[in-house]
């Protein structure tokens, strides 16, 4: 039978989180992880920092995406002259 009154409880003061992320697939970029107890705040935290990142970073993709598909567009028609 286990006897609580014979357990001696340390409290240790948490200083720190470590994360380490192992991946095998390039251009997995990790920021802003959040460690807490309420989904409600990391739901907040996500929207003010994550969605307007997310939003330029696909602005940006499909900035370039157009930009090298104007270049082939002019590639194929310079080596038709």
């Amino acid at each position: 039978m286990f006897d609580t009154a014979l357990c001696v409880v340390v409290v240790l003061v948490q200083a720190g989180v470590a994360v380490e992320i192992w991946t095998m697939t390039a251009g997995l970029f990790f920021d802003n992880v959040v460690v807490g107890n309420s989904e409600e705040d990391a739901a907040a935290f996500a929207a003010a920092t994550w969605s307007p990142r997310y939003t330029a970073q696909v602005d940006r993709d499909e900035q370039v995406r157009a930009r090298i598909a104007r270049q082939q567009r002019e590639e194929v028609r310079v080596g038709c002259v």
